[in-house]
């Protein structure tokens, strides 16, 4: 009985190679030998096919306009979703035209280390490999292309973060800037905005974000929704005495903190040139100024990490150990003007 069933099978296999004619059976035998035992003829059919795909097919471009499209539906932050944005645009500048299903490690590669400086390498490693990976669950690919490529490893460097007298100037700027802005035309207050991050140690766009109603300044507490964190997980910051005093004068029950954008940039120009500092303002430097003042005073970066929504890990890294337990209490006694506009700072102990 087996071997009957042996004899009908080898004949079936045999007549099936008449499926294909004269030509395609010789074609086969000269690609079999060709590829010499390395790979099949379908796994050589199939990169072909990936390297020389339909007309029609999805280029590079389509991919990460439906890639973006999807992390918006997700509701991912804005401010994610403009990050992701323009890192891709980056890669489409140079391969948007190109199939998607074509795109090689060997593409990405050249493009990370003759384009991309180091510092940026692994974010766009990671954002075109979010790109791909999404493609792959939707079947518009067949590889992940950054798979095989490893993240590098890029030196530690210590934040940016202003001593006690630059804060106390830029902060004595913003009061006299907002004095003269609210009495000629009305415009909302900087100064607010500025101190939730030098003294309280919010995000930028965390204390953008912010509602007067999550300000209690009764019981000295700033509440951050999880609709406003980065992390989207709702945490309470204590405030400092000095912080509660700083926005005193700007209290209000509901309504936004922070002015427009726009009106943030053009103030911190104004701040930095009324300071008489250089016209660059640092990425997060106010709240930098906030932890690293804060962990030289306290030296707890458990706590800390709380307030800030970070991990005691992160908190150790960065912020441990660059300024005097001095320094971090005299930054705590700036305090808004008494009269005027002049900026009391308090004899450091």
């Amino acid at each position: 009985m087996y071997c009957q069933q042996i004899k009908v099978k080898r004949t079936n296999e045999g007549l099936a190679g008449f499926n294909l004619s004269a030509e395609q059976r010789d074609d086969a035998t000269r690609a079999l030998t060709t590829l010499n035992g390395r790979a099949s003829l379908q796994a050589a059919a199939q990169l072909w096919s990936r390297m020389n795909p339909a007309a029609d097919a999805l280029t590079v471009e389509q991919l990460f306009t439906l890639h973006v499209s999807e992390i918006k539906k997700n509701n991912r932050r804005e401010k994610t979703v403009q990050i992701r944005r323009q890192f891709l645009n980056r890669f489409a500048t140079d391969y948007g035209k190109k199939a998607a299903r074509s795109i090689t490690a060997d593409d990405v590669k050249q493009f990370l280390e003759v384009r991309v400086p180091q510092k940026s390498f692994n974010t766009m490693r990671a954002c075109l490999g979010a790109a791909f990976s999404f493609a792959v669950k939707q079947r518009l690919v067949d590889v992940n292309p950054i798979a095989v490529i490893s993240p590098i490893k890029v030196e530690h460097a210590e934040p940016v973060f202003w001593p006690v007298e630059t804060v106390a100037k830029i902060m004595h700027a913003a009061v006299a800037l907002d004095a003269t802005r609210t009495t000629t035309r009305g415009a909302a207050p900087i100064t607010p905005v500025f101190a939730l991050s030098a003294f309280g140690g919010l995000r930028p766009d965390e204390a953008a974000r912010l509602d007067w109603s999550n300000v209690n300044l009764d019981e000295a507490l700033i509440r951050i929704p999880a609709a406003v964190s980065k992390v989207r997980r709702t945490r309470l910051v204590p405030m400092p005495d000095n912080l509660v005093r700083w926005l005193l004068p700007y209290r209000k029950s509901t309504g936004p903190v922070s002015p427009s954008a726009i009106t943030i940039k053009r103030g911190r120009k104004a701040v930095l040139k009324a300071a008489k500092l250089p016209p660059f303002w640092p990425q997060d430097v106010l709240r930098h100024s906030f932890a690293t003042h804060w962990m030289a005073a306290h030296a707890h970066e458990g706590r800390l990490a709380e307030m800030m929504g970070n991990s005691p890990a992160i908190i150790q890294r960065h912020y441990k150990g660059l300024a005097t337990a001095k320094e971090g209490a005299k930054y705590f006694k700036i305090e808004p003007p008494a009269e005027g506009n002049v900026i009391q700072l308090a004899a450091s102990a």
